[in-house]
């Protein structure tokens, strides 16, 4: 069953891009907002506690890393330390990290995520998650080619990249997501690149960094997962734990957002639309699996300052 959109909270900005996530540490779903402002903000609330006349806050983080705003936002939770990490793209396509528990002021960190990208795209999104085992940090960009780039970090670790060369060129890559599904001994690590002009979904699974396929030019029967047959216009993804299912999670052209959603062997798949009629006005949309309710979430912001929440059961 699909419920929503329903209303959360809204900033007093227009919005330029969201990063969501669910976390056992605070059983709280957490949206991190970048606004035209400049600023980051973190939103966190219980789905319970959504009654009506309640309205989580917006609460502002930082902002403002020289002269250029942020244009884009990746944000995810690293159990290893117990902290939330928000990851900032700037217009002149430097990323800045923001790391922070909810009861202390956040700590920003500008040198950890200096490794050197040619022509970052800032333009196609950004994608963050946690990989348990090696403890390492992940961002996944888009370098100005088209390329997905997955960069990797932590304290006491040097900051590393490594480039995925794939089929399309830049102006065919509609967004990029990315997850961690841990089903699997080990954990396997996604990368999901939309395509706006065919509507193809690549999934790029790999272990670990010593497994990263480099090229994968010739090998679309592998990692084209799901075509939409519609141009599409960003991409969010996750892994829902309860049934062991990775999601991809559109907008398309026609402004409508679509679930596909597989197993690991790629035999079993589900197709769920989100919404009924054309979205207005929407900035970006993000999603995950929340634990507690085992519900899928999806959350969209518009360009005026908005958030809702659709959620939705295993079945659609």
């Amino acid at each position: 069953m699909v419920s929503g959109p329903n209303y959360v909270t809204s900033i007093n900005n227009d919005i330029k891009g969201i990063a969501g996530y669910y976390t056992d540490d605070d059983s709280w779903q957490h949206v991190i907002v970048a606004a035209e402002d400049g600023y980051v903000y973190e939103v966190h609330w219980d789905p319970n506690e959504l009654a009506p006349g309640y309205q989580p806050s917006a609460e502002k983080l930082e902002g403002h890393f020289g002269a250029s705003p942020v244009v884009t936002i990746a944000g995810s939770f690293t159990p290893d330390d117990n902290y939330h990490h928000a990851v900032a793209c700037t217009k002149d396509g430097k990323v800045h990290e923001i790391y922070y528990k909810l009861a202390e002021l956040p700590h920003t960190n500008t040198t950890v995520l200096s490794y050197h990208i040619s022509s970052f795209d800032p333009n196609k999104g950004m994608a963050s998650f946690y990989s348990p085992g090696d403890d390492l940090r992940h961002v996944v960009i888009v370098d100005g080619m088209g390329n997905p780039v997955d960069i990797t970090w932590k304290g006491n670790h040097p900051t590393n990249g490594i480039t995925i060369t794939i089929p399309p060129t830049d102006s065919q890559v509609a967004s990029i997501s990315g997850f961690l599904s841990n089903d699997a001994n080990p954990n396997t690590r996604h990368i999901i690149v939309a395509r706006n002009d065919t509507g193809q979904i690549y999934d790029i699974a790999y272990a670990d960094e010593q497994h990263v396929p480099r090229d994968i030019r010739g090998q679309d029967h592998v990692y084209v997962k799901t075509t939409f047959h519609e141009p599409v216009r960003n991409v969010t993804a996750f892994f829902s734990s309860d049934t062991n299912y990775r999601h991809i999670v559109v907008l398309t052209q026609a402004n409508l957002l679509k679930d596909h959603a597989y197993d690991a062997n790629g035999g079993n798949l589900r197709s769920t639309q989100l919404t009924s009629s054309a979205l207005a006005n929407v900035a970006d949309i993000t999603s995950f699996y929340n634990a507690h309710d085992q519900l899928r979430h999806v959350v969209y912001a518009t360009h005026e300052g908005s958030l809702f929440e659709i959620t939705y059961t295993s079945q659609g």
